[in-house]
């Protein structure tokens, strides 16, 4: 993206001026910010910009577990979810929690080969996989009582044309 007025360029983490607040000043504040700003601890796992500092709170996150746009490469999210679990289920009785999740399959699916290609309907297949994974882990840590699951999908991405 490029800011005409202020002549800065937004290169997706790799630039000095990914963090300027010309980005951010017309748009809601981030999820994580609102709910951290309410005293629910945040987790976020290779979720983008979550890292980041906004206005006055900054999430601490591993490096292991930040999001960057420049590694194309698909993570393997599969054994990180017992740990996960296991995370949530140790700290809910005693905070709030919100956890992040970002799976980035479809995404570079699309980026990669266009729309138009069997590795758009093998990309959502693992989503899928991913999500039904996710809701065992949740029923195996007895979870489902009293944990949201919520499913958030990018609305910029690509049309993919249903058969």
């Amino acid at each position: 993206m490029y800011n005409e007025d202020l002549d800065i360029y937004f290169e997706r983490d790799e630039g000095m001026n990914d963090t300027h607040h010309s980005w951010w000043d017309s748009l809601p504040d981030p999820l994580w910010y609102t709910v951290g700003k309410a005293s629910i601890d945040v987790h976020c796992y290779w979720f983008a910009t979550c890292h980041r500092a906004h206005r006055d709170l900054v999430v601490q996150v591993p490096k292991t577990r930040r999001h960057n746009f420049k590694d194309t490469d698909n993570l393997d999210i599969f054994p990180h979810l017992p740990r996960m679990m296991k995370h949530i289920k140790k700290y809910q009785p005693y905070r709030q929690q919100l956890v992040l999740l970002r799976y980035n399959g479809v995404a570079n699916a699309l980026r990669m080969f266009g729309e138009e290609n069997d590795a758009i309907n093998e990309a959502l297949s693992n989503a899928d996989v991913l999500i039904r994974k996710i809701q065992e882990e949740m029923d195996s840590n007895e979870l489902f009582e009293t944990t949201n699951l919520m499913i958030y999908q990018k609305l910029n991405m690509l049309l993919i044309p249903c058969h």
